[in-house]
């Protein structure tokens, strides 16, 4: 009856994708799975499904995802999570420490501070050790070949990634999964949904005052220090979004002839 059985089954779901869109589903509905209203009383299958759903082990990237979990899990006041949201409160990435103390907040009881775990706290990023410099990336793709001149003094952690995900051929035979016209291109998840990342250690921001003008290469965010492996490249002036992304380096070639699910079937790193 109603839409509770189908998105208890999506919580339950493999793709990272489906289960992030129904535990948003439920935290920004939470009315929708009440099977009493008075008092409030949860559908017990959606609550059992998000509870089997915060104790998968997800990526470490998966930063969006255990948020939205979070974030249902406050909305129908699971008490059964608070273990779970506690420990996520302590957690070093802020933007989960935020999702926690919301759910947290919601579930009532003594105010939570979330702060860092000084036992957990957020670990260099290993790409600090092997830096890499200016970098072409040469993308074959269905609109003809496209190109990316990383520069990594404004992001070098972030360009490191991108340089060695293209070495293990990440992004090879990729589809686009978002293209907003006169605005942005994005790629760089696998299931193409926009959710997924490549498994690795979320990358801290490494943010700064230049601006974002059309043929600028980015790094897509979830929340702070979210950034994995997903790249936006501008189609045209966007400062809405200057000093809160990462900047990699300009684009050329014909971005804008991209449309969703047009593939990258291949993308080669050429070093300055």
């Amino acid at each position: 009856k109603g839409i509770a059985p189908l998105v208890a089954t999506a919580l339950s779901d493999q793709k990272l994708g489906v289960v992030t869109e129904a535990a948003l589903l439920v935290g920004g509905y939470p009315d929708r799975f009440l099977k009493d209203p008075e008092p409030p009383k949860p559908e017990p299958k959606v609550v059992k499904a998000l509870l089997e759903a915060i104790k998968r082990p997800w990526p470490p990237d998966a930063i969006e995802t255990k948020g939205a979990l979070a974030r249902a899990c406050g909305a129908l006041r699971v008490e059964e999570a608070r273990p779970w949201l506690t420990t996520l409160c302590a957690d070093p990435n802020p933007t989960l420490r935020l999702q926690a103390k919301q759910a947290l907040t919601s579930l009532g009881g003594q105010k939570p501070s979330c702060e860092p775990s000084p036992g957990n706290p957020y670990r260099p990023a290993p790409e600090l050790a092997r830096l890499v410099g200016q970098t072409t990336l040469e993308l074959d793709t269905e609109a003809g070949k496209l190109l990316l001149h990383l520069d990594p003094t404004l992001a070098p952690v972030a360009v490191t990634r991108v340089v060695e995900l293209v070495a293990k051929k990440f992004y090879d035979d990729m589809a686009v999964h978002r293209v907003v016209p006169g605005f942005v291109v994005q790629f760089g998840d696998r299931d193409g949904d926009g959710y997924g990342g490549a498994g690795l250690d979320a990358l801290r921001c490494e943010t700064s005052p230049a601006p974002f003008r059309q043929g600028v290469v980015g790094m897509a965010l979830g929340g702070r220090d979210t950034g994995a492996s997903q790249l936006f490249v501008t189609l045209g002036s966007s400062p809405h979004l200057d000093g809160d992304y990462a900047l990699l380096g300009t684009a050329t070639g014909p971005w804008d002839s991209l449309v969703e699910g047009d593939r990258i079937t291949k993308v080669v790193a050429r070093k300055k």
